[in-house]
């Protein structure tokens, strides 16, 4: 049987990095490592919008050639113009009654 590798704190940011160069990738529509990275900010911010679990729609939009965005399993994935987070999505955690529950969730600008 398979172990299953341990999830790490980061773990929505590397999903939500896949994603993007996926997108980025189809947009591009070679391989050529310029022509990609001049897509993955467009597929962070405008267009119709689509959460981590519209994959397959999302996709399909992007091969039509029209314009996402991307708010992924982390938040939103707004890019700036170097390629840095715009925004930083945040939770507040605690211990109640042994077991770890969010008491509350936001963004910072």
């Amino acid at each position: 049987m398979r172990s299953r590798p341990e999830e790490t704190s980061f773990a929505a940011n590397f999903y939500d990095a896949t994603y993007l160069m996926a997108f980025a990738l189809q947009a591009a529509g070679q391989m050529k490592g310029d022509l990609i990275a001049g897509k993955i900010i467009d597929m962070s911010k405008g267009g119709t919008v689509y959460k981590a679990t519209d994959f397959a729609a999302a996709l399909a939009d992007v091969k039509a050639g029209k314009d996402i965005d991307y708010d992924g399993a982390s938040g939103p994935v707004d890019l700036d113009m170097t390629g840095e987070p715009s925004a930083a999505p945040y939770n507040i955690f605690a211990v109640e009654g042994g077991k770890i529950t969010v008491k509350e969730r936001g963004v910072l600008p």
